[in-house]
């Protein structure tokens, strides 16, 4: 049972209390999470279906208030390794899960390949379901956890994974820049 921090549900709370919609985006908790510990310009990544994921991505863009989102636009469960060695070349801070994409979702086969390959390169991913928690995700946050922080038990004192113990939800201000690639 994945942990959790009873002091970001009252935040959260208090935060609907005064007016700040739980809402705002479906990536806003994820990213205030995400910058307690990461501040500054960051290069996250996606792997998805971006034809289908297109609002999605935006909506997590805007979530970052600025850096880089890297998109690797897959199309069919094939391509889930030139994905996997594209993003361990980059290597970006993190990887985020996209909870409905056709190809890599919370859930997916696909998605716990991707997860393991990048956590062997010491790429954490990140998502907005439990269900994330189970193919390795470090936490997840979001409507599907009723606003609470999921902290995936295996990764728990591990030095190299930092999460706050208290954070504060806003949306993000500004947006980041994507970069899609499509893997052929």
């Amino acid at each position: 049972m994945p942990a959790r921090f009873s002091s970001f549900t009252k935040t959260l709370a208090t935060a609907a209390l005064m007016g700040l919609p739980l809402m705002a985006g479906d990536f806003d908790p994820l990213m205030a999470v995400y910058r307690t510990t990461h501040p500054g310009p960051r290069t996250l990544a996606v792997v998805c279906h971006y034809s289908h994921s297109r609002e999605a991505v935006a909506e997590l863009a805007r979530s970052m208030a600025g850096g880089t989102l890297q998109v690797v636009d897959v199309h069919n469960p094939s391509q889930i390794g030139q994905a996997a060695a594209f993003l361990t070349l980059i290597k970006p801070e993190a990887l985020v899960l996209l909870p409905k994409d056709l190809v890599v979702r919370d859930g997916s086969f696909e998605a716990t390949l991707l997860v393991r390959r990048l956590a062997l390169h010491d790429v954490p991913t990140m998502a907005t379901s439990a269900l994330a928690l189970k193919q390795g995700a470090w936490f997840a946050i979001g409507d599907a956890t009723h606003g609470d922080l999921l902290v995936n038990p295996a990764i728990k004192g591990d030095v190299r994974v930092v999460l706050p113990g208290d954070v504060s939800t806003q949306a993000g201000l500004g947006g980041a820049t994507i970069d899609v690639l499509t893997v052929p």
